[in-house]
């Protein structure tokens, strides 16, 4: 992927003062016009290999669009993660913030030479899309049924696993079933992974949480763009996206059983109640007596808990150093820590409008209250940098190389 750089302005210190990076604009507003005080911050950051190419570009349009609301103190460019995986560039010091497209595990934070948190900041979801003319009344599907079409226990329509959940909605007439899977390592599979291997024991112990559709039944397909049109083209065709983009009339979305026993759908009241119930779970925990909200909690809005949860709903994330001081090894400064996070503050409230426009769905106020939370704990030097008391911006100005990773 080319390196997108995009060119800020503003006075970070009044946008700072002023309230309006940390909450979301009204209507029309606009960041305050004072030149800069300071030389240029470089921020860098990395998106995930595995991210589907509707992610990249929004998030190259939430950079120009806090480059419209800020101007020209800081410079942010983002990169395609290099070879040998994602954790590479934020290790290196060659990005300071990762985009991933599914939560890390606690074992990949644990690769970083210092502690690292994430927090959410777009909401979208898995959709398993299929073309089955005879299914007029849509399609409904368990994750046991799923396994089993993906493991190739499942090959026909009429199989009475499939069947039981979709009355009437087809026979033998329906033929064979069709499933195909995205090839190589995406963040969709990922997701698809983990959701079966939580939900199914066959799966767990065959194929297990993974990115590689390495061990799946059905037909190899290049991407978003070819798994909609293998489907579209195929009677009898299954198989999963991950950017919401579906909109070929020949193409279905299936329900999916949450856990409360309802058929969720990968609507807007189906992605807002799993961010919302795996939201509220979190904060409820730290609420406890004892108990404080963890830097990186296990956020993940896949299989949640709430009634009509669609169960394979998705956050892409941002992973950041809590500590942006030692984290960096001395290539950071506070006033590039506060350009970070008025950046990903922006995103979490304001910048959801960008968010809309590329088919992802706006954060619930839950979860853009709980990724402030999570951001208040990143400090600089020991330092709290939402506090206001870092000392301003002295040094060089540059927080990694002149281009993103």
């Amino acid at each position: 992927m080319a390196v997108v750089t995009v060119v800020l302005a503003g006075s970070l210190g009044s946008a700072w003062s002023n309230g309006w990076l940390r909450s979301t604009p009204s209507s029309g507003s606009v960041a305050p016009s004072s030149p800069c005080t300071e030389p240029p911050v470089l921020l860098h950051g990395s998106l995930s290999l595995l991210l589907d190419p509707r992610s990249n570009v929004t998030f190259e349009n939430l950079t120009s669009g806090f480059g419209n609301k800020t101007g020209h103190c800081a410079t942010l460019g983002l990169g395609a993660s290099p070879a040998g995986g994602d954790l590479v560039s934020l290790r290196s010091g060659a990005a300071d913030f990762l985009v991933l497209g599914s939560a890390p595990t606690r074992a990949e934070l644990a690769q970083l030479p210092d502690p690292a948190l994430y927090l959410p900041e777009v909401l979208g979801a898995v959709e398993v899309i299929y073309h089955l003319p005879t299914a007029k009344g849509g399609l409904n599907l368990t994750p046991s049924a799923l396994a089993g079409i993906y493991l190739g226990t499942v090959r026909n329509w009429s199989d009475p696993s499939l069947s039981v959940l979709n009355p009437g909605a087809f026979d033998a007439s329906a033929g064979p079933l069709l499933p195909a899977y995205l090839a190589g390592d995406t963040a969709a599979t990922t997701s698809l992974s983990e959701y079966l291997s939580a939900a199914n024991r066959s799966w767990n112990l065959t194929i297990g949480p993974s990115p590689s559709s390495a061990g799946f039944h059905g037909t190899s397909v290049n991407g978003t763009e070819a798994m909609v049109r293998y489907v579209a083209s195929t009677p009898g065709a299954l198989g999963y996206v991950g950017d919401r983009s579906v909109t070929d009339a020949n193409v279905g979305i299936a329900r999916l059983m949450d856990r409360a026993g309802d058929w969720a759908s990968p609507n807007s009241t189906g992605l807002t109640n799993a961010a919302i119930a795996v939201g509220g779970a979190i904060l409820n925990a730290s609420a406890l007596p004892g108990r404080s909200l963890a830097p990186g909690p296990d956020l993940t809005a896949a299989n949640a808990s709430g009634s009509w949860s669609y169960p394979l709903t998705t956050f892409d994330y941002v992973v950041l150093y809590q500590d942006l001081g030692p984290g960096h090894g001395g290539g950071f400064n506070d006033s590039a820590a506060l350009w970070l996070l008025s950046f990903l503050l922006w995103m979490a409230n304001g910048g959801q409008t960008v968010v809309a426009g590329f088919g992802f769905l706006p954060l619930p106020g839950l979860i853009s209250a709980l990724t402030v939370s999570i951001l208040e704990k990143v400090t600089y030097d020991g330092k709290n940098v939402l506090s206001g008391n870092l000392g301003g911006g002295e040094g060089s100005g540059e927080g990694g190389n002149e281009t993103g990773g």
